[in-house]
């Protein structure tokens, strides 16, 4: 289950974050939107190398990532993540609105998708809809291990 839940019924574990876009003012308004919504460590990334690098040193209970990056797109960090922590719930954002963009990345793994740009609103949806994807494969587990 996502731990984001847990900050919502006011538990007090740390929760961090890997934010990839490259713009720093973008990086930081959603780096204050998750603040606001109880995640403690917020971790920064400009590109698409420099997000695998601190995806695979640090610890992260969620990654917010833009399609179009420098040097490796999002959609392909998207899979190399997915390769290593399918369940990592990962919102991809995009001010591009093409249908095959959201498709793919859905098919990856991303949790969520936000069309930039970026509001507090947008954001809430998406960690909602992360917190439901993490918690699909455990309903389809019980009731498959109920029904033996």
């Amino acid at each position: 289950m996502l731990q984001y839940e847990k900050v919502q019924k006011g538990c007090d574990c740390m929760l961090s974050a890997l934010v990839c876009d490259n713009s720093p003012l973008l990086r930081k308004e959603i780096s204050l939107l998750l603040q606001d919504k109880g995640f403690t460590e917020i971790l920064e990334a400009s590109d698409g190398p420099e997000a695998l690098r601190v995806f695979n040193t640090h610890r992260v209970d969620l990654v917010v990532m833009d399609i179009i990056l420098p040097k490796q797109d999002g959609i392909s960090v998207l899979k190399e993540v997915m390769e290593i922590q399918r369940n990592l719930p990962v919102i991809m954002t995009s001010s591009c609105s093409q249908g095959s963009h959201l498709r793919r990345t859905r098919f990856l793994g991303a949790a969520a998708y936000i069309q930039k740009p970026i509001t507090a609103g947008k954001m809430t949806e998406a960690l909602d809809a992360a917190a439901l994807a993490q918690l699909e494969p455990e309903v389809h587990a019980s009731s498959t291990a109920g029904g033996k």
